[in-house]
């Protein structure tokens, strides 16, 4: 019974305004720094790298690591 009520209040939390619209630029936030994290990856050759980009989903962290970190330090 306990689930069904969790279930139920995270459903209503969902149709809170604010809820919607931030988990929509979370999304987009993560998607930004993927593609570009990736793209890097991609272009530097790095498979294991490209391989832990693509497997994680951190919200960007572990991307803007690669990015501004490791990426910076191989060119």
């Amino acid at each position: 019974m306990g689930t069904k009520r969790n279930e139920a209040e995270a459903l209503a939390a969902l149709e809170r305004p604010g809820v919607r619209a931030g988990i929509a630029a979370a999304a987009l936030w993560g998607l930004a720094w993927k593609g570009a994290s990736l793209w890097r990856a991609a272009q530097d050759g790095s498979k294991p790298w490209f391989a832990t980009l693509l497997v994680t989903n951190t919200l960007g962290v572990l991307d803007a690591v690669y990015l501004f970190g490791v990426s910076r330090r191989r060119r």
